[in-house]
């Protein structure tokens, strides 16, 4: 790829992080594109087309610098590695940021924020070529006779008291230097857990129902698939990834990687689903299950916890290690059970077990799902057999086979079908219950759908669709 607008890359990060990625991209092959290191834009001038920013600089003073560089910078472009951060849109717009980056930066990634950059910079030649301007002239340069105090509109508020704006103080709580220096960001998802003593009950069904349902909602939602030798979710879902969770935690040969390996190249590790969810999935091959324990299940979910709202895991219908670890760290456990005989058998061994190592039935929640009014056991017999303990109840109906063989999931597919209307509250009641917070903007992605209280999304879901 080349970049025939970009002549010269500067970096303003203390990590080291974005220059190596620089290095990996080989720029030294690009005759035209001059890398520079500025440690402060304050120091000396640095003109440079393009700068990005490390996480770590984006604190108010970090802002405030960028700002004052890009009011002297017009013809340049400013791009921002989020990283872990979570930093609004509005406050990185002001200070002439336009792109940022999330996640480790990857070479892939920094080469199409540089191509992106190198659109924009040429859309400014374009334009200051119609206006008989050039970049460099002092028409495009007079506001580096600016005040020095005087800064960008919403950039300003940085030098106000915090109660100056809420805004302002939501930039000090949140992105100040000794919180960007803890990365990844420290509040950690709600674990749930999808399990069952029987195959069949339809775990994969109402995992992937409700990664989709809450990732509508605007929440940022990890779907871990640890139904390690036959996971369905890959092919439930029809996603064709290069990498399974087998290849962040063990190489090729079978050696364990560092744990922390895991963090920096989970980006690369998880899939990114036109529903709105992520997904990590089982390794490709039922052999590499063998080598995925407890230890790596733990190292799993304590990794990704961190960079979303919700984690849901997918197990297999069995109680090993791996399905312990996750029950052990969920905060809600959906035990999966259809309306027969040895289903039920089944899931009152599976619940003394669960109550046995120590999991109290506060966590619990009892799903039958596959009901019907003709198979022999009726709802009120179940639950007669449970104390009333199926709270949720879900019809059987061919709308779920159907957005199997479409690779998606019915509340998405067939929002008006019976099970749809009947799992979308009891996902709606599952977040309620969970005290999931409504999800907030973040820089990087838009809360289009989070300005409406949960229950009134709810009552346009039921009326006839999930948009």
């Amino acid at each position: 790829m080349t970049f025939d607008a970009i002549r010269s890359i500067g970096t303003l990060d203390r990590t080291g992080a974005v220059q190596g990625a620089l290095d990996r991209l080989r720029v030294a092959d690009l005759d035209e594109l001059d890398v520079t290191r500025p440690s402060d834009l304050d120091d000396y001038p640095v003109d440079v087309d393009v700068l990005i920013v490390g996480a770590k600089e984006l604190s108010g003073v970090g802002l405030r610098r960028v700002a004052r560089w890009r009011r002297t910078h017009p013809a340049s472009v400013a791009i921002a590695h989020l990283n872990g951060s979570v930093i609004d849109r509005n406050l990185l717009q002001a200070a002439g940021i336009g792109q940022t980056v999330r996640g480790p930066l990857t070479v892939a990634k920094l080469r199409t924020a540089l191509g992106h950059a190198d659109d924009a910079l040429w859309e400014l030649i374009d334009a200051a070529s119609q206006h008989e301007l050039a970049v460099d002239e002092p028409e495009l340069e007079q506001s580096a006779d600016l005040d020095e105090d005087e800064e960008l509109d919403g950039v300003a508020e940085f030098e106000q008291s915090d109660t100056d704006d809420e805004a302002v103080g939501e930039l000090d709580a949140g992105i100040d230097d000794e919180a960007l220096d803890e990365q990844p960001p420290t509040v950690a998802a709600k674990l749930i857990t999808i399990a069952s003593a029987t195959g069949g009950c339809g775990k994969t069904f109402f995992a992937t129902s409700a990664a989709s349902v809450l990732a509508r909602y605007g929440y940022r939602v990890l779907l871990v698939d640890l139904d390690l030798q036959f996971g369905e979710v890959a092919a439930a879902l029809q996603i064709q990834h290069p990498y399974s969770i087998y290849d962040g935690l063990y190489r090729t040969s079978g050696q364990r990687l560092p744990a922390a390996d895991f963090a920096e190249h989970l980006a690369d590790l998880v899939h990114h689903h036109t529903l709105g969810f992520d997904v990590l999935t089982a390794p490709r091959d039922p052999v590499l299950a063998d080598y995925v324990g407890a230890r790596d299940a733990t190292v799993v979910l304590d990794t990704v916890r961190p960079h979303y709202d919700v984690v849901i895991v997918d197990t297999p219908p069995s109680l090993n290690d791996v399905v312990i670890a996750a029950l052990d760290r969920s905060d809600m456990v959906q035990i999966l059970a259809t309306p027969d005989v040895p289903s039920l058998r089944n899931l009152t061994a599976f619940t003394d077990v669960l109550r046995r190592l120590g999991l109290s039935d506060e966590r619990l929640r009892l799903v039958l799902n596959k009901s019907d009014s003709d198979v022999g056991v009726t709802v009120a017999q179940a639950n007669e057999a449970f104390d009333g303990r199926f709270r949720t109840v879900l019809p059987a109906d061919r709308a779920v086979s159907r957005a199997v063989n479409h690779g998606t999931t019915a509340p998405a597919n067939e929002p008006r079908a019976k099970i749809s209307r009947a799992i979308v509250p009891a996902i709606a009641t599952m977040a309620s219950e969970l005290g999931l917070q409504r999800p907030t903007e973040t820089a990087d992605q838009p809360a289009a759908r989070t300005q409406t209280p949960i229950f009134a999304r709810l009552r346009r879901v039921l009326s006839g669709g999930l948009s």
